[in-house]
């Protein structure tokens, strides 16, 4: 608060001193931050019958869309007097950093962003509506972090990001083992099998097309070309199945071209290579004399424009609001006394991005002080049950991280590395969570070949097969497959 008052102090001086030297309010460009057009209330201090009008310009930021001007006009009346015309200026800063509070009856303060036709813009309403049109000008500026701050993010980024690793590497792949080989030894039992040895191609799908770098919420894949060319090499070396030839090499490239192509606009850096490491890992367990239908079936034409209608449509716009509402009423129903209580939600992933499909899910994760996760099941029950009754879970089903964060500009801005969406009761913690249009990733992610990520590989790799052995122990002593969440 106190930092939010020296900025209207600021602000004031700036505009009370520009009237005097000019004879008329000169206003500074404010950058807002909002998740679409939104109608912003607020009183302006306006005096009717004023011979100038000067204007204002905010820039609405559209997820990955586009940034549409918004001028407000406010008229301001010529005062003789300096102190006159700083008590207007306080007022206009006043409405600046408090542009969401309803105006008074009778005023007339309402600002509303423009649409471009090209543009399907919803109109949300409710509480994350008000919540996210109150942060979009709270207060723009991120306090500057201590060194101290700095390293406290640094050791928790370095935290989750060990925490990630050894699920993703490890445990996970101690539970999915089971299952494949499983699946694999029933093919062999039918006859001729495309891939001899599942388990070394088990472990090498885990880092083929990856580039060996590790980050809080995953690998990093390489470049396009570079996944393709991987997979291309592995299914030379891995499908030795009598019959495997040249009919099937075409099929898996004419696959491997579709999904190159799919949803390329606004995909995740991940999403191609996990569409043909998935079928990869199917095709493995099937006769080989399947293999030319089975690519051949994969991502269809007529699945892109599914997915293109749903993004273009409307739709996915109207699900993620809806989402969104119910986010917030669940957040609105923690204790505020609580002091292990979920502050925020940040929303990731395709929704977020504005890639989602008819089918996508809603990835959260929760922000506590603390990072305690004390309340984190119960309010991950009360999502899903409102998700549910509002009709939605069984086609976009939800998923809370098993693990909360901390509600840190700093180490939100180095975990999360694509577009994300901040919900908070709290406005200001939405403003100092939110990414703006302006600012990059703290973290770059590496999608080349580095010896790093060459070494890392090597690494990754071993302790892939290290999971699939301890999975065999676990079997051997009639132990069943734990249920890992992340």
């Amino acid at each position: 608060m106190n930092a939010m008052a020296s900025r209207r102090k600021l602000l004031s001086a700036f505009l009370a001193l520009a009237s005097v030297l000019t004879g008329a309010p000169v206003f500074s460009q404010i950058r807002g931050r909002a998740p679409g057009p939104v109608a912003l209330q607020g009183r302006l201090g306006v005096a009717a019958g004023s011979p100038a009008a000067p204007t204002v310009s905010f820039l609405t930021v559209l997820p990955e869309t586009a940034i549409l001007p918004v001028t407000v006009t406010v008229a301001v009346s010529e005062g003789p007097s300096s102190a006159a015309s700083e008590e207007k200026a306080k007022v206009a800063a006043d409405a600046f950093f408090d542009a969401a509070k309803p105006a008074a009856p009778g005023e007339d303060g309402a600002v509303a962003a423009g649409e471009p036709a090209s543009v399907a813009v919803l109109h949300p309403a409710g509480p994350y509506a008000a919540a996210r049109a109150a942060a979009s000008i709270y207060d723009p500026d991120h306090i500057a972090p201590s060194r101290r701050d700095r390293l406290r993010d640094r050791l928790r980024y370095g935290r989750i990001t060990a925490r990630s690793f050894f699920w993703y590497m490890y445990t996970h792949i101690k539970d999915m083992w089971p299952g494949y080989i499983g699946r694999w030894k029933q093919a062999r039992a039918e006859g001729p099998v495309a891939v001899s040895s599942p388990r070394s191609f088990f472990t090498a799908m885990r880092v083929t097309g990856m580039s060996g770098r590790f980050y809080a919420l995953g690998g990093s894949a390489l470049e396009d070309g570079l996944v393709i060319r991987e997979f291309r090499g592995a299914f030379a070396r891995y499908f030795d199945g009598p019959g495997v030839g040249a009919r099937e090499r075409a099929a898996l490239e004419r696959f491997m071209t579709r999904a190159q192509g799919f949803n390329a606009e606004k995909r995740a850096h991940t999403n191609m290579y996990k569409n043909i490491r998935d079928p990869l890992l199917k095709a493995s367990t099937m006769r080989p004399d399947r293999l030319a239908d089975f690519f051949d079936g994969l991502l269809p034409p007529h699945r892109e424009r599914t997915v293109l209608d749903f993004q273009r449509s409307g739709r996915m716009d109207e699900v993620r609001e809806a989402f969104m509402s119910v986010l917030m009423r669940t957040l609105n129903e923690e204790n505020p006394r609580a002091p292990d209580r979920v502050r925020a939600a940040i929303v990731l992933g395709s929704f977020a991005t504005g890639s989602a499909g008819p089918s996508s899910d809603f990835d959260v994760e929760a922000l506590v002080d603390g990072a305690g996760n004390n309340r984190l099941a119960e309010f991950s029950r009360r999502l899903v049950a409102h998700w549910t009754a509002a009709g939605h879970h069984s086609s976009h089903p939800v998923t809370v991280h098993t693990e909360a964060s901390w509600p840190s500009w700093g180490l939100v801005n180095i975990v999360q590395t694509r577009h994300y969406i901040v919900v908070s009761p709290e406005p200001a913690l939405i403003a100092r969570l939110s990414r703006r249009a302006f600012e990059d990733p703290a973290v770059r992610l590496e999608r080349g070949y580095t010896p790093r990520g060459d070494v890392n590989r090597v690494i990754q790799r071993a302790i892939v097969a290290a999971g699939t052995a301890a999975a065999d122990l676990r079997a051997l002593f009639g132990m069943k497959p734990s249920s890992s969440g992340h």
